[in-house]
């Protein structure tokens, strides 16, 4: 690639969550006449929109032919309930939390389903959001954390998660998919879990116990200085970024803060920008990328997906392969 020189040199051969924050919803549902929607033959039609301080529980099956959309203080309770969205296409309809007004949007979920046959479907949680969920089986549905939303989650199986802009998700025994992404400022604390990856961006903190990653974990970080050393597909007992790695952030950098206890990993990547440098050694990893007047040696190590540079970059290679 334009920029990126390679020098290759005697190569071989080749989380106890809080739920302190539902505390004043549920003062506030005692208060109010709860309508339930409950199982019917018929199909809701059209978006089912609950605004102001507005108390809606589910129970049973429900069928909608359009999106739900929460906002303002209402809430939303789904309890021994079966959501099912007649999608007919990929993300035709969404589960909304949105524009808080005199409160924020609230979703509680108990034992219960969600399907859009077999369709993807997004849950935007937007607004200073607050979400408990237990026990949720809805493998077609990506929930999306935005705008300091508060998620607790346990007990559930889904398709994936984002996490962005300052929002705060604890996950306890629970199972996705495919993989989380957290970027910003926002925090995730994952414990007895397992995904398919985890990819951490700029300042994003992540504390991971007694889980398993299945495919990688990767770091996406710039204008550091680090030394990544002795990583491998393993059982990790305990491994900070941070520390073991030595980074050292300048001040117009940023990098994830990512903690791991008991956790298994089935791989690693780093993506490094803006004026990195790092060194690593005796590892194996998955992938390599770097960006941006990034420098990288490479030691002893392997790297059994691709290693790459882009836009006046520099990686050196000695002692290792890269298939």
């Amino acid at each position: 690639m334009e920029g990126f020189e390679v020098v290759i040199c005697m190569k071989k051969s080749m989380f106890a969550f809080s739920s302190l924050f539902l505390l004043a919803t549920l003062a506030s549902i005692q208060k109010v006449d709860i309508p339930a929607v409950r199982a019917s033959p018929d199909i809701y039609q059209g978006d089912l929109i609950l605004t102001d301080n507005n108390v809606t529980v589910i129970e049973g099956r429900f069928d909608i032919n359009g999106s739900i959309i929460v906002e303002e203080n209402a809430t939303l309770i789904m309890r021994n309930a079966l959501i099912n969205f007649t999608e007919t296409e990929d993300l035709q309809f969404n589960i909304t939390f949105r524009n808080p007004t005199n409160g924020n949007p609230h979703l509680f979920v108990e034992n219960s389903m969600i399907t859009s046959n077999s369709y993807a479907l997004n849950m935007w949680l937007h607004g200073n959001s607050s979400t408990e969920i237990n026990n949720l089986t809805a493998p077609t549905v990506w929930p999306l954390a935005y705008g300091y939303s508060i998620v607790a989650m346990s007990n559930s199986t889904i398709w994936g998660i984002d996490i962005e802009e300052n929002s705060v998700m604890n996950i306890s025994d629970s199972f996705t998919l495919e993989g989380i992404s957290i970027d910003g400022n926002s925090s995730l604390n994952l414990l007895n879990c397992t995904l398919s990856w985890l990819e951490a961006y700029e300042s994003a903190s992540v504390y991971c116990s007694s889980s398993t990653i299945n495919e990688y974990i990767s770091l996406f970080s710039r204008s550091i200085n680090c030394s990544i050393e002795g990583l491998e597909p393993c059982l990790v007992s305990n491994w900070n970024f941070k520390l073991n790695c030595s980074v050292e952030v300048s001040p117009s950098g940023w990098s994830p803060e990512i903690s791991l206890v008991d956790t298994e990993v089935g791989g690693w990547s780093f993506d490094l920008k803006k004026f990195s440098n790092a060194t690593i050694s005796k590892c194996e990893l998955k992938q390599i990328s770097i960006w941006s007047q990034t420098t990288v040696f490479v030691y002893d190590s392997l790297v059994t997906v691709s290693a790459w540079g882009i836009d006046d970059t520099s990686m050196y290679i000695y002692d290792s392969t890269i298939i």
